[in-house]
């Protein structure tokens, strides 16, 4: 008897969904494709494509169904095409590739991959109208139960997740210590040393960020505080810097790096590896205080905000690669907030390194994440966009040691933030002088002899 290729098709849906546990998806169908996916097959493929037209024509849905069969966004995937055809003899099947044309086409080819197929009983052409009904049976409730399954895994998904949130993870105390807590303590240091006379030089938030924190190409360079590309991002006395610094904008940051600044850190961690966020992280901070430190003279930078920028240019990029629905949509929720919010905040301040910090952070701590957590194995045009940022602030770093010779003129920030350092003994009152004299200011520290010396500045013309 001669088998209707509408009547192969119909008993294949059946055998598959019915035997073999595998479930129908409705939504992808037309009238030459059929998907039917399983996460347990021992047969090896999680997807079976049943083709009745050109096996060559393009098909978009078959990278959504692959995206949705995945495990992880590595995992390749292989789909067993069968191709339904007047004449299979007139074809050649290849293993992932099987053409079929008859029941007893079906039984023999596809035994090596499903063997119970040898006793399945096909319909024959007389039940074909049930074989009908049953099929739409089959998609009825093989619909219920995919979408059962998906709000039950999507249900479980967020319940894992948040509870990952609430819980303080190594990697988020660290954090919370080295960039809430230590500029809170900062903070405080600098009005209880101003209260009790301990830095008389430093009588303002500006010029405590160039004495605590700070960095640029005068302090990193040329006074040789090289340690300025590890401290740059445990401040907030950075908001308002032209100003003189702002307590209303300091405590600002504070209460926003405090609120938000874990959240991010364990949104983060709880999609990708712990170690692959960190090395991204650290690598974007120090290339990051790098540039800071060697391209701008006149201009300082340091922040939490900074640091915060980072880590949403990293979120960024994980919320857009990953394959965990519920955290997907919490990562771009929970990052539309604090990044709208430090750009205002930078904005109001009116300070342009502030905008040129959270920028630079942002643009390079994506950069970073997608090359550290690129599929090299699979090259496209996708990986130019970082590789030209992380390039671009590269060229600008080797740049700046030919093409920047000319002097930043006087701060008195910068002036008073490393005479502080005389004052303390770090440097001799004749190393100061030469680091103002090597930077191109025309002003000396000047002090009285004995145990409480007296400190003035001469300024020539």
């Amino acid at each position: 008897m001669n088998t209707s290729l509408s009547d192969l098709k119909l008993n294949l849906i059946h055998y598959f969904t019915k035997i073999n546990n595998y479930s129908a998806l409705k939504d992808f169908e037309d009238d030459n494709n059929v998907f039917l996916v399983s996460q347990k097959n021992r047969s090896g493929y999680k997807i079976i494509r049943i083709i009745s037209g050109d096996i060559n024509a393009p098909n978009t849905n078959v990278d959504i169904v692959k995206n949705i069969v995945k495990a992880n966004k590595r995992e390749k995937i292989i789909v067993l095409n069968l191709v339904l055809v007047p004449n299979s003899s007139l074809f050649t099947s290849s293993q992932d590739n099987i053409y079929l044309s008859s029941f007893e086409d079906a039984r023999f080819k596809l035994v090596y991959y499903f063997q119970d197929i040898k006793n399945y009983v096909f319909f024959t052409e007389e039940k074909s109208s049930q074989s009908k009904i049953e099929e739409k049976n089959i998609y009825v409730g093989q619909e219920k139960q995919i979408t059962k399954n998906g709000q039950d895994k999507l249900r479980e998904e967020f319940i894992n997740f948040s509870k990952k949130l609430q819980v303080n993870t190594v990697t988020s105390k660290i954090f919370s210590v080295w960039f809430c807590f230590i500029p809170t303590a900062l903070l405080a240091l600098f009005y209880y040393g101003k209260s009790q006379g301990f830095f008389p030089m430093v009588t303002d938030l500006s010029t405590a960020d160039v004495f605590f924190t700070a960095t640029n190409r005068t302090i990193f360079l040329k006074a040789g505080q090289y340690w300025r590309i590890f401290t740059y991002g445990m401040s907030v006395f950075n908001t308002g810097y032209s100003k003189g610094g702002n307590i209303i904008y300091a405590i600002i940051d504070l209460i926003i790096v405090w609120i938000f600044l874990p959240i991010l850190v364990k949104l983060v961690t709880g999609v990708s590896s712990k170690n692959k966020f960190l090395l991204t992280f650290f690598t974007s901070y120090i290339f990051l205080g790098l540039f800071f430190s060697l391209v701008f003279t006149e201009y300082v930078f340091s922040g939490v905000f900074i640091v915060m920028s980072i880590i949403i240019g990293q979120a960024f990029v994980v919320s857009i690669h990953t394959e965990k629905s519920v955290a997907k949509t919490l990562l771009k929720r929970k990052l539309i907030t604090p990044t709208i919010l430090i750009i205002l905040i930078s904005l109001f301040a009116g300070d342009y390194q502030d905008i040129i910090g959270i920028m630079s952070g942002i643009s390079v701590g994506a950069a970073m994440c997608h090359l550290m957590n690129y599929n090299y194995e699979d090259l496209n045009y996708m990986i130019i966009p970082s590789l030209l940022t992380v390039i671009l602030f590269l060229a600008t770093i080797i740049a700046s040691f030919f093409f920047i010779k000319y002097s930043p003129p006087k701060s008195q920030y910068l002036i008073y933030g490393l005479s502080q350092y005389a004052m303390l003994k770090f440097y001799s009152v004749s190393q100061l002088n030469d680091i103002y004299s090597n930077i191109g200011w025309n002003v000396k520290l000047m002090s009285s002899t004995g145990n409480n010396p007296i400190y003035w500045f001469v300024v020539s013309y």
